[in-house]
C-alpha cells in the first residue's frame, strides 16, 4: 500500500478531525451527561437535579479549559494514525488543562 504524502495526511487528518469534533464533542452541543445507574436513584428528583447540575458544571469547565483547542490535534492523529493521546491535569485557573502527546513521543 502506497503511503500518503505529508500534505495529504494533513488534509485527511484535518478533515477527519473536524468531522469527529463536530460529531462527537462539539462545544455548541451537550455531548456529556452524568447519569445515575438504572434503579432507585434515577427516579429521585433531588438526585436528578444534582446530576443535571454536575453535567452543567462539567460542560462549563470544558469550555473554560483548553479541551476544544486540543481535540483537533487528538482527532487528527486518530484519523491519520489510528491512535491519539492526551493528558488531563489539574489547573488552578481553569480546573483542568489538557496536553496532547505528538505521535512518536510515547510508547
Amino acid at each position: 500500500m502506497k503511503s500518503a504524502l505529508p500534505e495529504q495526511r494533513d488534509a485527511q487528518g484535518g478533515t477527519a478531525a473536524a468531522r469527529l469534533q463536530g460529531w462527537l464533542t462539539s462545544a455548541s452541543k451537550a455531548w456529556v451527561r452524568v447519569k445515575a445507574p438504572t434503579g432507585v436513584l434515577d427516579k429521585d428528583a433531588e438526585v436528578m437535579r444534582w446530576l443535571d447540575d454536575a453535567t452543567k458544571r462539567m460542560q462549563t469547565a470544558f469550555l473554560q479549559s483548553n479541551l476544544y483547542t486540543v481535540l483537533p490535534t487528538l482527532y487528527s492523529d486518530m484519523g491519520v494514525f489510528g491512535t491519539g493521546v492526551m493528558l488531563q491535569k489539574e489547573d488552578p485557573h481553569s480546573i483542568f488543562r489538557f496536553y496532547p502527546f505528538p505521535i512518536g513521543t510515547y510508547a
